[in-house]
């Protein structure tokens, strides 16, 4: 049985590096680079800023460049979810297009990683008790990449070029 995701989706901006430490007594509180927004997903966290009103339309003109600031960020994807019937043996959360970088947590446990542009992550969550969960989606800054200039053969992630960096 597939049940898709329906909930509503927030998202946070961070510094880089910071939610890896959560589990220490700091608070998260002081690092985070942006209000709890509403979020689209599918969608993408240039969109989910300029719907929130924090940057300019990154399509417009040359105001991509006063947006740059956004792929050096990690950014947290969160909702909660409602977990398949009692009955079922195995319990999966698909993904059908993570980009790029990310970690998925399940009620504050990870659960998997992800490291491609577009490819489907399937998460056995088999073991999740309850009728809902908190869903976690940590994804990391752009890696650091030639943008749409120089030879392919040079790059080594599995990204397009054309989507960050200066284009």
């Amino acid at each position: 049985m597939k049940i898709k995701v329906d909930s509503k989706w927030y998202v946070r901006g961070t510094l880089p590096f910071i939610p890896l430490a959560e589990k220490s007594a700091r608070s998260l509180e002081n690092y985070y680079v942006t209000d709890n927004m509403p979020a689209t997903v599918p969608g993408g966290v240039q969109m989910d800023l300029f719907n929130y009103g924090l940057i300019k339309n990154p399509y417009y003109e040359e105001q991509s460049l006063d947006c740059e600031w956004v792929e050096r960020r990690w950014w947290v994807y969160e909702t909660d979810i409602k977990i398949a019937e009692k009955s079922a043996k195995k319990k999966y959360i698909v993904f059908e297009g993570l980009d790029y970088t990310c970690d998925i947590f399940v009620n504050g446990e990870l659960k998997g990683s992800h490291e491609n542009m577009f490819t489907v992550k399937k998460i056995d969550i088999s073991d999740v008790e309850g009728e809902t969960a908190n869903l976690k989606v940590l994804f990391r800054a752009a890696p650091e990449e030639l943008g749409q200039y120089g030879k392919s053969t040079d790059t080594y992630t599995q990204k397009s070029r054309f989507n960050y960096g200066w284009d």
